[in-house]
């Protein structure tokens, strides 16, 4: 599986949320200091395109949202500086977040 084909798995035909399971397990993985920073920014941009991609399409999927943007937020204090390099990506990604939470 490519990380960049992880929006796949946020289709509404999908079998249930424990497809998502695995994936997001290893990407979780690999957030550490051990994987170069250009995959751990492109690791967070594809969680955060991923929990955009599900809130606004498909809320039988919400929990699996949820495990990425847990993620995201568990790995901060070890990937702080890669993160900031893709903060137009955070910042791009939650404000859409919130929109949709608030309609």
């Amino acid at each position: 599986m490519l990380i960049s084909d992880f929006w796949f798995y946020a289709k509404d035909e999908m079998p249930p949320q424990n497809a998502l399971e695995v994936p997001l397990e290893m990407m979780q993985e690999l957030l550490n200091n051990k994987t170069s920073c250009e995959l751990r920014m492109l690791i967070a941009r594809t969680l955060l395109e991923l929990i955009s991609l599900i809130t606004s399409k498909n809320s039988s999927l919400e929990t699996m949202a949820a495990k990425a943007l847990h993620i995201l937020d568990n790995s901060f204090a070890d990937n702080k500086d890669c993160f900031i390099i893709s903060s137009n990506h955070f910042s791009k990604h939650l404000n859409k977040l919130s929109e949709n939470k608030k309609n």
